[in-house]
Order: structure tokens, then sequence, then C-alpha cells
């Protein structure tokens, strides 16, 4: 049947340890595209988008494309898990600079690092705004006061390319492969996590065997002392 897994993926030395040790969340364990939510507790740690872009692409994937408003409910639901503190998450999108920096049409010139051509957009109220700002955030800021388009919470703002911030990595191509843990650097687990996605409709039946209204659904985590806690850690070395 089908499941919803957790992955380790082995990575090139040279990427850094947080990247190395994220967890990659397949829909189902086996459908693609999968994800990779890098959170940084110690801000001093987050990178610029290039940095984040070329760690991606080191790890056999891109920034992240958010194609429909599904998808963008399933990246906000794997944050909310989290619990992250306050910190903006890169996404693949960002416009050429020398085009639209003076203009209010600045929107059109966007596109995505991984050559999608979805069209779906989630700007906060007033965004994007233009000038020096090319490449885009996706607002992560639980403790600021509501602004005119309400709580900074998942909406995309564009932002200058130098800021440091958290990010995500989608990939694409094919399912990651699993990787043996290394105890002696694993963080601290606290607590299981189960990823649900948003366009899941989950139930119980008398047996306890969970499942949807349409056909039948199974869910396992097949690394049974790894959890989402990890990438809100410090790591031994």
């Amino acid at each position: 049947c089908s499941a919803v897994c957790v992955f380790l993926l082995p990575l090139p030395a040279a990427v850094d340890i947080s990247l190395r040790r994220g967890q990659t969340v397949c829909r189902r364990g086996t459908q693609k595209p999968c994800y990779k939510i890098v959170y940084f507790h110690d801000a001093s740690r987050r990178t610029s988008y290039e940095e984040a872009h070329l760690a991606c692409r080191a790890d056999g994937g891109h920034l992240v494309s958010i194609e429909s408003p599904a998808e963008q409910r399933l990246i906000e639901s794997l944050i909310r898990s989290l619990l992250a503190s306050d910190g903006d998450f890169w996404i693949g999108l960002r416009r050429r600079k020398e085009e639209g920096d003076n203009s209010t049409e600045c929107h059109r010139f966007y596109s995505w690092s991984d050559g999608s051509s979805s069209k779906f957009r989630n700007w906060y109220v007033d965004e994007p705004s233009c000038g020096g700002e090319v490449c885009v955030v996706l607002y992560h800021q639980p403790s600021a006061p509501p602004g005119l388009g309400g709580p900074y919470m998942f909406q995309w703002n564009d932002d200058r390319c130098t800021m440091k911030n958290n990010f995500i990595c989608k990939y694409a191509l094919e399912k990651p492969t699993r990787a043996p843990i290394d105890n002696s650097r694993r963080a601290v687990a606290t607590e299981p996590w189960k990823p649900k996605f948003p366009e899941e409709r989950w139930r119980k039946g008398a047996n306890g065997t969970a499942g949807r209204a349409k056909g039948k659904f199974c869910s396992q985590n097949l690394i049974s002392s790894v959890w989402l806690k990890m990438w809100k850690t410090e790591y031994r070395k």
C-alpha cells in the first residue's frame, strides 16, 4: 500500500552539516516531488539566496517551485510541523534584475529557478515591491504584528538576495534513497512526526487502521528514531 515516509539523504561533504542531516519528505514515501525544509534556529547560520540555491543543487534538487494552491498548503503544513520561530524561507522564484527594476509591472519578470512554467503566485498585499529586491521569500514571522495583508505567514515577498534566510529544497526527478543512520551525530529525538498533507482526508476505522474516504491508505514512518525536530536542533560533530 502507499505510505508517508521519511528518508535521510547521503550528501556531499562540502554541503553544510545542517543540510546533510535534514530529512527529505515525499508524498506517500515514493511519489515525487520530495521536499526538504532547511531551518536554522541560529540565525547567524542562515544563507543568502545564492548559497541556498547552490546547496539545493549540490543535494540533487532546486530551491522549491510552488506550482499550485495545494502545493502551497503542503509546504505550509510542513513548516508548521517544525514549530519554528521567526525566519523567512527562500523559494526558487526570482526576477532578472535588469528587468522591471523601476516598473510596477515587475511581477511579470519573475520565473522559477528549476524551469517550472507555473504562474501560481501567493504574494503578500502590495508585493512585489520591485526596485532592488529581486529574490523571493516565503514569509514566516509568527511573532510579528499583522500588517495590512494580515499576519506575515506563508505569503511571498521580494527581498534582497543577500539577506540571510532559511530555505526549502525540492526534488522532482527521483525519490531519495535511504541511508544508514549515524547515531553518533544524530540530534536528540523528542517526539515523532507524521506528515499530514492538506489534500488528504483522514479517518480511522473500528480496527484503528488509518484510511481515506476513497480507497485504502496506510501511513508509516520508516525511520522510527529520527524526527522532524532534527531540523531545529544543533548537531554534535
